[in-house]
């Protein structure tokens, strides 16, 4: 998809769950984004290792502050899923 230039953005929802658990590396993920040439990549997931936050270029860490799931326990369709 990257060498063929097909999108303009790829989000890639989790990817840093994967490398957590080792069902992929951190170079696998370097590797795709070397490739990335004009494409937007959008990775999500936490603890992003020290090599992908320096090759990217925003990093932002989001933590909750407020969640009404603390008081009803139940989600909403088309934001936590």
């Amino acid at each position: 998809m990257l060498a063929e230039k097909q999108a303009d953005l790829l989000i890639l929802d989790e990817i840093l769950y994967a490398v957590k658990f080792e069902l992929l590396t951190e170079d696998d993920v370097l590797e795709l984004l070397e490739k990335r040439g004009h494409t937007d990549i959008i990775l999500s997931g936490r603890e992003p290792g020290a090599r992908i936050i320096e090759m990217a270029d925003i990093a932002t860490h989001m933590e909750k502050v407020k969640h009404y799931w603390n008081e009803t326990s139940s989600t909403t369709s088309g934001i936590e899923y």
